[in-house]
């Protein structure tokens, strides 16, 4: 009978965990006047950071950050295969301060960041950046991920 007991109770201790884990993991939702804040924040200290060298930028970058703005994950797809052009984004990445956005702890943000430019050796040309944001769970990500 005490073992029946111990039984149901371990039983229900689970039960209680795992709902409360559910429970504690359920999305906070982030508004768009947040997301549009936070990425004209990142947008304008990029274009302030980034210098651009003389030829054509053609760089994607995505910045994988957790709930606290920490960089954990940087991937750069170098679509003219120029290394200043993209020491330069990743040099503006590097002194880049990213805001805190209001997530759930389980939450990563993901920058998707183009780096287009077309520099003369008369410093003049032009340049463009473009952001995008994608917040998914952790845990989702890393389900995808390991398919």
């Amino acid at each position: 009978m005490k073992l029946i007991r111990f039984y149901f109770l371990i039983l229900c201790l689970g039960f209680l965990a795992t709902n409360y884990l559910v429970f504690a993991n359920e999305a906070k939702p982030v508004s768009k006047a947040q997301v549009d804040s936070f990425l004209s924040f990142v947008k304008d200290n990029l274009n302030n950071n980034w210098q651009p060298p003389n030829g054509v930028t053609n760089i994607t970058a995505q910045i994988f950050l957790d709930n606290n703005a920490a960089i954990v994950d940087k991937k750069f797809t170098n679509k003219n295969n120029s290394k200043p052009a993209l020491e330069a984004v990743q040099k503006a990445i590097e002194a880049t301060k990213f805001p805190k956005l209001d997530v759930n702890e389980t939450d990563k943000i993901i920058l998707t960041l183009n780096f287009n430019a077309n520099m003369s050796s008369h410093g003049d040309g032009k340049e463009s950046l473009s952001c995008k944001v994608e917040i998914r769970q952790l845990t989702k990500v890393m389900t995808k991920s390991k398919k």
